[in-house]
């Protein structure tokens, strides 16, 4: 009888660790684009002090035949923009463009495109292979 009772309270116990694990990363994520236009919102997350998004493996899918050169993304709280939009070029070469915020107040952010090739029209769209959101400092 003993045995099970620790057994059990063993198996509280690392049900209870996956929960806190699983909350402290709550902030850190990592998804994908497709058909992003100016204007796509991005899912939500909670944050304070500092906020950095990578894109890697940017694509223009929209017109056909255009060669996406740039992204622009502006990061929100409250549909307040936080700083000037960021320019992003580099995710559509072999590379991956990373955008930082600093000094933010606890809140809940997410972040816009504001632009796809300097133009704000929604006949532009792009997929995204990776975006990850941290909002870890230390690394």
């Amino acid at each position: 009888m003993k045995k099970r009772k620790y057994i059990t309270l063993g198996s509280v116990g690392a049900v209870s660790l996956l929960l806190v694990s699983s909350t402290s990363a709550y902030a850190n994520w990592g998804s994908h684009i497709e058909g992003g236009r100016p204007g796509f919102k991005s899912r939500s997350w909670t944050d304070q002090s500092y906020t950095e998004v990578t894109f890697k493996g940017c694509d223009m899918t929209e017109p056909p035949g255009v060669v996406g050169e740039s992204v622009d993304i502006q990061l929100y709280t409250a549909g307040i923009k936080i700083g000037p939009p960021k320019h992003f070029t580099k995710c559509f070469g072999a590379s991956s463009s990373t955008a930082t915020w600093t000094g933010l107040p606890k809140s809940i952010y997410y972040f816009k495109i504001e632009k796809i090739d300097g133009k704000s029209s929604t006949i532009y769209a792009m997929d995204v292979d990776q975006v990850s959101v941290d909002t870890t400092q230390a690394d």
